[in-house]
């Protein structure tokens, strides 16, 4: 077995990435810090990012971090992470509970695709909405100056 002790690597093809199964290609991240509040029981985009993966074969990994506040008891948030429209994952009914009103939650979220099947440029979406009723207020990222973020890795395979 040999050792190989490099400062520096360089991609041989200019824009077309250094490929090493099993390790992240590239990190794309967004934040929403902006306060805003809904009533509504339909999704609704809080963080979308364009992404273009730089192989046709690697996987993703979609890591979202929400931070939202209930008004009222038995009521709470549900979220949906979409690639190009598609559903990659949904938790409809109870993100988090912390069994009270105006409780504060900060809730990890992943989703995955196995294969990004092109290198062509694609949405990424997180969606949140009220859970149960229609009309109970959501409050997303409140008292906060992190806000909800979305992380999206590209593994190479």
């Amino acid at each position: 077995m040999s050792t190989m002790y490099v400062d520096n690597i360089v991609e041989k093809t200019s824009a077309n990435g250094v490929r090493i199964p099993g390790h992240v290609v590239q990190t794309v991240t967004s934040t929403n810090t902006l306060f805003t509040s809904t009533q509504s029981s339909t999704y609704a985009d809080l963080i979308t990012i364009s992404f273009t993966p730089k192989f046709n074969n690697s996987s993703l990994i979609i890591s979202c971090v929400c931070r939202y506040q209930e008004n009222a008891n038995n009521r709470n948030a549900k979220v949906k992470i979409l690639h190009d429209g598609t559903q990659l994952m949904e938790i409809n009914s109870y993100l988090s509970y912390g069994g009270g009103n105006n409780n504060i939650s900060t809730v990890p979220v992943t989703g995955f695709v196995s294969s990004t099947g092109s290198t062509a440029a694609r949405d990424i979406d997180l969606q949140m909405a009220v859970y149960g009723v229609a009309g109970q207020t959501l409050y997303i990222n409140p008292n906060s100056t992190n806000g909800t973020c979305m992380y999206i890795q590209e593994i190479a395979q």
